[in-house]
């Protein structure tokens, strides 16, 4: 298994992040919109999880990703 830890912008309250969550089938679908307009789409299947961006996530080079601010 994979981890992977994205980190939300720093000055970013949790209570701003847009989210929606839709089920259909098989599959979860979560989808946050930052208010930079940092869109992140989670899309969780029984064998895979997929991470979708509208955007390029900063590689911190620990293991660890960062939205852009």
């Amino acid at each position: 298994m994979t981890d992977m830890k994205i980190k939300s912008p720093k000055n970013c309250n949790s209570s701003d992040i847009k989210r929606e969550i839709v089920q259909a089938g098989d599959c979860v679908k979560a989808i946050c919109t930052y208010p930079n307009g940092f869109v992140l789409e989670t899309i969780m299947q029984s064998d895979e999880i997929t991470v979708n961006t509208n955007r390029p996530l900063i590689d911190n080079g620990d293991g660890t990703y960062s939205i852009p601010e």
